[in-house]
């Protein structure tokens, strides 16, 4: 939608369900089938055959499809129809691709879908070059490649197929984007009045501009970030990406659930961006730098397309956290403590959550049952060189609205250390970020103890009797049983 000033023409998001063109190989939903007059049953059966017309959509790709390799999926791609479908699904070739960078150390190409990007990374390494001319092709071209590659197929008619292709095209609603309900504060706020009105209350807050005096903010913007990297590669979930090469991938991919580069360890691969940031002044001190060289993770840098994002989460180990933009907008929305919003279900002991696949399908399937469901919220947008609070427990969703560039740090403080330490102590098995073998716990009170401070060591010392307390009185309704009598079934959801 185009809307026309009196300066300038202004582009404005399609509303929900819009998407940018046709499914590149012409499948439907399933519910097409009757529009279109057609048994759709029987057209599938016939087309891919009785031995897997038993099966769910999902089920023949696990079971069958994901576990061909790149010649054997062309060929399958030619039985038929309904095979061509499957066997050119792109999570399909993705997975490929990933496992060819992993296993072999084929440097990451893309190349305007997952298809052609495995051709390119395989022809790199039976030529022994790079190929990167192919890969920076011009935007429209490389788009254009990407719509109109492949067959298009009739009559196939599936859900899974069709949705995830979907959730990857549809536009970001406007209504999204629509209202402010956070508190906002001024880049010049002091510690003492941040720590009464938002970090001992606690209450999410956008400090605005802070970061933009950050060198970060005047160098890494427009490309500043990739020149500064150069062949230097940044993590982006099990890929290693060249950010002029990742670039590419942001402003052509297809995925439902993009690549999103979050890495730990930038500022050692690229030290150059060590001193580019620095803790925002106004935030009390991190007691997990006590751990020393035990501390668990605690900063990242962020780089991610529109349309990705953080699905609904709480930050690990009963942590703060600060998320400061360099570049591009997002949108956030927060819930309260204990307070998880539709279509998000944790496990009893919190160590996972069920939800749905990607940020984008839970915004177009859940945020109008969020605005009916009587759940707290809050909903804002974080423009480039605002710095987010986000208190501990606190859940929340990160909507990219244009490709981002972002800083983020997990920390405990004083106000929250007594939550941090109980689940330290009881949730060992949840705790992350730190070696294998390193009780954080014992660490933190280790390095608390070093440090003699009076009120640290009163909450580890209230927290350590009431934790006492507690386990007494669960060992008091304990009935007695006997090993021979007693069967533990343990449960944890995978997804």
């Amino acid at each position: 939608t185009m809307i026309e000033g009196e300066d300038e023409v202004v582009k404005m998001p399609e509303p929900e369900g819009v998407v940018h063109g046709d499914h590149p190989h012409n499948i439907s939903p399933l519910g097409m089938a009757y529009v279109d007059g057609v048994n759709g049953s029987q057209r599938r059966t016939k087309s891919l055959g009785k031995a897997f017309a038993g099966m769910e959509d999902e089920l023949v790709v696990e079971l069958v499809f994901s576990h061909l390799d790149a010649p054997t999926l062309c060929k399958a791609a030619c039985v038929s129809q309904y095979w061509y479908a499957f066997a050119t699904f792109e999570e399909l070739w993705r997975e490929l691709c990933v496992n060819l960078h992993v296993k072999e150390g084929v440097p990451f190409k893309y190349n305007g879908n997952w298809r052609a990007a495995y051709r390119v990374m395989t022809q790199s390494v039976q030529e022994g070059k790079d190929n990167k001319a192919t890969t920076t092709s011009n935007s429209n071209s490389t788009r254009s490649e990407s719509s109109k590659c492949g067959f298009k197929v009739r009559q196939v008619y599936s859900d899974f197929l069709f949705d995830s292709w979907y959730y990857s095209a549809a536009a970001i609603d406007p209504k999204w984007l629509i209202g402010e309900g956070v508190s906002t504060e001024r880049a010049d706020i002091s510690l003492k009045d941040f720590v009464l009105k938002y970090e001992k209350t606690p209450k999410p807050v956008v400090v605005k501009g802070y970061a933009k005096k950050w060198k970060a903010f005047s160098e890494w913007r427009d490309g500043g970030l990739a020149r500064i990297c150069g062949e230097r590669t940044l993590k982006a979930g099990d890929v290693n990406v060249c950010l002029s090469d990742f670039d590419v991938y942001m402003h052509h991919h297809e995925d439902q659930r993009p690549l999103y580069v979050f890495d730990k360890g930038y500022h050692t691969k690229v030290p150059e961006l060590e001193h580019a940031h620095s803790a925002p002044s106004f935030l009390p001190e991190d007691v997990f730098a006590l751990c020393g060289e035990n501390r668990p993770s605690n900063r990242w840098v962020i780089v991610g397309p529109a349309k990705s994002g953080s699905a609904w989460h709480i930050d690990p180990n009963s942590t703060t956290a600060w998320n400061a933009l360099i570049e591009g907008q997002k949108r956030w929305i927060m819930t309260p403590p204990n307070c998880p919003p539709p279509g998000v279900h944790p496990s009893p002991d919190g160590a996972a959550v069920a939800s749905p696949i990607s940020v984008l399908e839970w915004f177009i399937s859940y945020y109008d049952a969020l605005k009916e469901s009587g759940i707290p919220f809050i909903e804002f947008t974080q423009d480039a060189g605002d710095v987010v609070y986000v208190p501990w427990g606190w859940w929340h969703i990160v909507l990219n609205t244009e490709p981002s560039i972002a800083i983020t740090q997990n920390l405990a403080t004083k106000s929250s250390l007594y939550d941090t330490l109980r689940f330290l102590r009881t949730r060992k098995d949840q705790v992350s970020g730190v070696a294998e073998g390193v009780d954080l716990y014992e660490e933190l009170c280790r390095g608390i103890k070093d440090r003699d401070d009076s009120e640290l060591l009163a909450i580890v010392e209230k927290e350590k009797q009431d934790g006492e307390v507690n386990s007494g009185n669960n060992n008091a309704k304990k009935p007695k049983t006997t090993a021979a009598k007693t069967k533990i079934n343990t449960f944890s959801f995978g997804f």
